[in-house]
Formats: structure tokens, C-alpha cells, sequence
């Protein structure tokens, strides 16, 4: 039971990710490189094809649209109308043939990002923050059978609230990197609409979903290295903890806030996303 209790403790007031935090330090194909490499694999294989044709279309239709103004009779504009699509055209081909290296250089950006905020010091989250469970185990060790009952009775549901959030989270990381693996099997489909004026706003829109999508892992790290400086600084500066301390006390005295933890957590977490579109500007 006093293990049990220590580790109840140690959980709602310091919230510990490290396994999480290690994932989101990774790009796509560190992540999981045999789901990356099928991603690329499905890119060249099935979705190439279908690329070099909307391309042909896409390349086609622009090319009509100077002729158009050629027979129209307005001959130097449907020149240059044709030149300047004719080296748009050329661009969106050497895009497209170069499209899992854009990805790849904003995976790097964000990869930058996130290692770069988890060497900055919250201020007392992480594995350094107060272990309220291990400074009480003497204390915990005293209590009577009873009273150990009442405590793990009183940390229950809150320890299986934070228990269930903290599964949310690598679930959460687990579909971000599913999406992006997805996304990447169809990266160089919509750069073909690029040629296009009327179709251009398909690849930056696909751009801006693939950064925000991607940025949402250094969004969530940060949000999780603040949240655990805030359960940190909670434990160090909320509980006054000392060698004549009493568990019960410090247990009932603090049951509003060892809930309001894992909530606070379940909004970052589920914020994340909408944070992260939002710095990116993707509606």
C-alpha cells in the first residue's frame, strides 16, 4: 500500500511524461521509420502516377488559356501569358519531383523547435520536480491500515483521471504521427495544382495543414513542460511539507486541486491542436 500511495502522490503532483516528451522530440521517420518508409513507398508508387496526370491537365489548361487570347487576337499577351505559365509549370515539375523534401525540412523546423524547449528549464517540471510521495514515505509508512485505505479511497479517482489523460496524450501523439504519414503519401498530389491560378490555394492550404499538424508536437511539449513547472511549483510552494507532516491532512486539504490537475492537463492536451493552427494561421 505505501508504494501505491507514493506513486499516487508522485503522479497528481508532478506529472511526469518522459516516454511522452522522448516522442515528441522525434521527426516522422525516427518516429516509426518502417510506417515513413511505406508512406514514401505509397507516394512513388500509387499517388506519382495520378500526380503526372492532374499535372499534365493542370499544365494543359493553362497553356489553352494564352492560346485562348492568341485567337482572341491579343497575340503578346497570350505570349506571354503562355511563357510565364510554361515556367510556372516548370517550377510546380521540379517542386513536385522535390515535395517529401519540403516535408522533411518542416519536420526538421519543428524537430529544432521541440528539442530546443525541452532544454529550457520550465522552472521544476520533469524528473527534477518535488516527489511529494517519496518525502512522505515515512510518513505514509506510519499510517495505520485504515488510514491507508482512506488515502488511496480519497487519490483514487483523481490518479485515474490523470492515469486516463496521460493515455490520451501518447494516443493523441500516436494519430499526429499517423496523419503525418498519411499526408506524406500524398505530398506531391496537391503541389500539382500549384500551376494553376484558380488552383493554387490547394497546396498552401495542404502545406499549412502538414506544419500545423506537425508544429501540434511542439505545441504539446511545451504545454507539457509548463504544465509540469505548474504542478511542480504547486507541490513545492502549496504543500508545506515536513518531517511532522500529516498525509491526511495534506491529502484532504488538497483534494480540490490533485482534481483540478488532470483537467488542467486534459485542456492542454486537447488545446494543442487548436493552438497550433493557430500559430500557423490554418483555419
Amino acid at each position: 500500500m505505501d508504494g501505491i500511495i507514493r506513486t499516487m502522490l508522485n503522479l497528481l503532483t508532478q506529472g511526469g511524461f518522459g516516454n511522452v516528451s522522448k516522442d515528441l522530440l522525434l521527426s516522422p521517420d525516427q518516429y516509426n521509420s518502417s510506417l515513413y518508409q511505406a508512406a514514401v513507398t505509397l507516394h512513388e508508387t500509387a499517388v506519382l502516377p495520378v500526380t503526372a496526370v492532374v499535372l499534365s491537365i493542370v499544365s494543359v489548361l493553362a497553356i489553352s488559356t494564352g492560346a485562348t487570347r492568341m485567337d482572341m487576337g491579343d497575340q503578346q499577351l497570350g505570349v506571354r501569358m503562355i511563357a510565364a505559365a510554361m515556367f510556372r509549370i516548370a517550377i510546380v515539375i521540379t517542386i513536385t519531383q522535390n515535395a517529401l523534401h519540403i516535408l522533411k525540412a518542416i519536420d526538421e523546423i519543428v524537430r529544432e523547435v521541440t528539442v530546443a524547449a525541452n532544454n529550457v528549464n520550465f522552472g521544476g517540471g520533469g524528473s527534477s520536480g518535488t516527489r511529494v510521495g517519496e518525502e512522505l514515505s515515512d510518513q505514509i509508512g506510519s499510517l495505520g491500515l485504515s488510514d491507508k485505505l482512506v488515502v488511496i479511497i480519497l487519490l483514487l479517482i483523481p490518479f485515474l483521471l490523470a492515469t486516463i489523460v496521460s493515455a490520451l496524450t501518447t494516443v493523441l501523439i500516436f494519430v499526429r504521427f499517423l496523419q503525418l504519414y498519411v499526408m506524406t503519401c500524398f505530398v506531391s498530389l496537391p503541389v500539382a495544382f500549384w500551376g494553376m491560378e484558380e488552383t493554387k490555394d490547394i497546396p498552401y492550404g495542404y502545406v499549412k495543414s502538414y506544419a500545423s499538424t506537425a508544429f501540434q508536437g511542439a505545441v504539446l511539449l511545451i504545454s507539457l513542460k509548463m504544465y509540469q513547472a505548474l504542478m511542480a511549483s504547486w507541490a513545492s510552494d502549496g504543500m508545506k511539507i515536513n518531517a511532522d507532516s500529516d498525509v491526511m491532512d495534506l491529502v484532504v486539504n488538497n483534494l480540490g486541486q490533485f482534481f483540478v490537475g488532470p483537467l488542467v492537463l486534459a485542456g492542454v492536451i486537447f488545446g494543442a491542436s487548436t493552438l497550433s493552427k493557430k500559430i500557423i494561421g490554418d483555419r
